[in-house]
């Protein structure tokens, strides 16, 4: 019986930990009651100095789409190479296995926070013989500051053919701004 008594108390104790451990691993996530604060991420982002230049537009965070401190975003993707100018990011974007979609997270691990952007933007369009091609703006970048994105891989292809690839190790950062 004792044996019992000691086995429960240390198993208590260790799940008492274990869920301790978990709430300050959350709320050192950026979290508050509200879930964490995407506030920098929303707005427009344009590269600079890449060719062909694109435009990022986050705006509304989609309902239902917030898993560990990652958010799903409608906005809009534009660059020359979609056969519109551009595409949108719609609430049925929500995915990450999707054509589109733009996601924003925050990670916090001690006090380094870092805050990403993931967009994905494709189109497939008839070649003119039949054959569909895609066009495609992608991109993994993260903020360097409130103004800065800055990308870690970012590639765009149009109609099959890759026009700009950056993957981290390369020379310098493609950057984006956000536009005040």
């Amino acid at each position: 019986m004792l044996q019992r008594k000691i086995l429960f108390r240390w198993f208590s104790s260790i799940l008492i930990l274990v869920v301790l451990a978990l709430a300050f691993t959350l709320a050192a996530n950026g979290e508050d009651d509200n879930g964490p604060d995407f506030s920098a991420h929303v707005g427009v982002w344009k590269s600079v100095e890449i060719s062909p230049a694109i435009e990022i537009k986050l705006s509304e965070e989609i309902e239902g789409s917030y898993f560990w401190n990652h958010q799903y975003f409608t906005g809009r993707v534009t660059c020359n190479i979609f056969s519109k100018g551009y595409l949108d990011v719609t609430s049925s974007d929500k995915s990450g296995a999707g054509n589109k979609y733009i996601s924003a997270g925050i990670v916090k691990v001690g006090r380094m926070t870092s805050r990403t952007i993931v967009v994905k933007a494709r189109e497939e369009v008839d070649d003119g013989s039949g054959n569909l091609v895609a066009n495609e703006v992608y991109l993994q970048g993260q903020l360097a500051d409130e103004n800065t994105l800055e990308a870690g891989r970012l590639s765009i292809i149009h109609k099959n053919k890759t026009l700009y690839e950056f993957n981290i190790g390369d020379d310098a950062l493609p950057i984006l701004k956000k536009q005040q």
